[in-house]
This record gives C-alpha cells, structure tokens and sequence, in this order.
C-alpha cells in the first residue's frame, strides 16, 4: 500500500490497466495512471489528511477521490456502487459524509468521489479510516483488483483515507528560542506573525527562528502587563525559550 499526503487526491487519463472481458470496469485513478499534468507521479492507494496545519476555524475539507470505467461511452447516466468498508473507524455523518451520488455522466468515463471530511474533537487523539470500496452492480464489473507498480502491488477497487488532527512537534521547532512546544503556542506564533502553520516543518533559518522567539516573548510580556496572561492549555503561563527571555 502506498499513501499521499495531502487534501486532494490526484486524478488522470487511462492507461494501461488490464480488465476482464465483458462488462465495462471500474477502478480508482490514482492506483493506475497518473494525471497528465504529471506523468512523473507516484501511483498510490490511499490518502492520508490531517487537519493539524490548518487554521482551528476550519472544521471540514473536501477529499475528491476520481474514478473510472472502461469502455465506450454510454449515451446515459450509469450509476456506480460503492461502500466504506466495516473495518473502518470513521463514523459516516460524525466523521464524513458523501456530497454526491455515485453516477457517471452520459458521454463520461470519469468521475469523482467528494469525500466531505468532518474535524472532531476525537481527531486530536486518534486517527480514523475511511476504507471506500468499489462494487460490482449491474452496470459495471471489477477488473483485476491489483496492480504492480514497482515493488508494491496496489488496489485499483479499495481506497485508504486516513484522517486525523494531531499535531506534532515540527521539525525545527529550536526550544531555545521558541520553548516547549504546544499546539496553542504554535497557532497563536503563526497567528501574529502571519506565517503558515506548517512553516516550521519546511526550512526556517535560525535567524528566523530568533526573530520568532523574541517577537513572541514580547508580546506575552505586553499581554501580561496588561492583565491579559496567555496561558497554555494545561493552564500555565506561556513562555518562549530560555534564549528569548
């Protein structure tokens, strides 16, 4: 199984997947053939999505997950069938729901799954699945459920998402400067000093990372004068390290 990071699943033109004789089939996109754009990426059969580096004010994101059928076009709208797998943690209407019925167009081959992802306080501990997967009904069969690619074989008719909002320390997060990490910390530095929230898993210089410590300390020292503490959630004072006192 190979996984992707990000928000939206990639989607594509067919290439060479081989299916039985028959039926049209349906497959999922992103385990066969990558998109045109970027004939270079990497196949994969499931996605993982984390909340942990966007704003708290966003509380759903939408995974588009593309399939496709083999075959001629139908002059028609065909219906295609689909389940979340029992093994699966997610709760549909707690942690997900379906935006759209499951139908290739008249004149289509392609179509995408919108995969409405709920954030939930859960999600701050725990990682949930959501394992979709393709069914045979009376307009369309499976074809051959696996691919190889590389070393790995792949399903072309199950999807992995993996969700969750739990956030770790970033990669260079100095606590000299910066001091113990916290997701209130984190947020609030990114708030003030408008940068995104995953800029300290990128590449921060230590400069930058000075100039953080120090404008951040600044601030909790003004708030603090103010009568205004900014506390941690644990409800001590928030404090920036040792080297921005």
């Amino acid at each position: 199984m190979l996984s992707c990071l990000l928000l939206a699943a990639l989607s594509g033109c067919s290439k060479d997947l081989k299916t039985y004789d028959g039926s049209p089939t349906i497959y999922f996109i992103p385990a066969v053939e990558a998109p045109p754009t970027n004939t270079q990426a990497p196949l994969f059969d499931s996605t993982i999505v984390t909340f942990a580096y966007v704003k708290a004010e966003q509380k759903d994101s939408i995974l588009r997950v593309p399939v496709k059928v083999s075959g001629p076009v139908s002059p028609v709208d065909r219906t295609y069938a689909l389940k979340v797998q029992d093994t699966s943690s997610g709760q549909v209407g707690v942690h997900y729901d379906f935006v759209k019925p499951f139908i290739i167009k008249a004149g289509k081959t392609i179509d995408t799954i919108y995969l409405l992802l709920h954030r939930t306080p859960d999600m701050l501990l725990k990682t949930f699945s959501i394992n979709l997967e393709l069914q045979a009904n009376e307009h369309f069969d499976l074809g051959l459920p696996w691919k190889k690619y590389s070393t790995y074989l792949l399903s072309t008719i199950v999807h992995r998402v993996k969700v969750d909002d739990i956030l770790s320390t970033p990669k260079y997060w100095l606590a000299a400067y910066l001091g113990d990490f916290s997701r209130r910390k984190l947020y609030l530095m990114c708030d003030l000093l408008e940068i995104p929230i995953d800029k300290l898993n990128t590449s921060v210089s230590v400069a930058e990372t000075v100039f953080y410590g120090k404008f951040m300390q600044r601030y909790l020292n003004e708030q603090r004068a103010l009568g205004n503490t900014i506390k941690e959630e644990n409800g001590n004072d928030m404090v920036m390290g040792a080297l921005s006192q």
